[in-house]
């Protein structure tokens, strides 16, 4: 096992040119720099480079392949009109 604080993490800016994500040199933890859209691009993959601290010459790379999930954000329609009725005594719930 080995500890983070051994290494320095960065991302190819290659690999990620609209600098869409972010990482933490110190542990590696990636975060988007901006809303995502599952629509423009549903997968991103970046290249993460790891640097042993103590030797830059030792460095790893690894792609990492990040999936856009959708979130609905377009409200729901229904395919025609609906009359309803609702009586006052209603509960809630009903």
């Amino acid at each position: 096992m080995f500890s983070s604080l051994c290494f320095r993490f960065s991302i190819d800016p290659q690999s990620d040119p609209e600098a869409l994500f972010r990482i933490s040199s110190e542990t590696g933890l990636i975060t988007t720099a901006m809303e995502l859209d599952r629509e423009r691009e549903h997968w991103h993959n970046i290249t993460v480079i790891a640097t042993q601290r103590d030797n830059p010459s030792q460095v790893s790379r690894v792609l990492v392949a990040i999936e856009t999930l959708d979130l609905n954000d377009n409200a729901p329609e229904l395919d025609r009109q609906y009359t309803t009725a609702l009586c006052d005594s209603s509960n809630a719930g009903q």
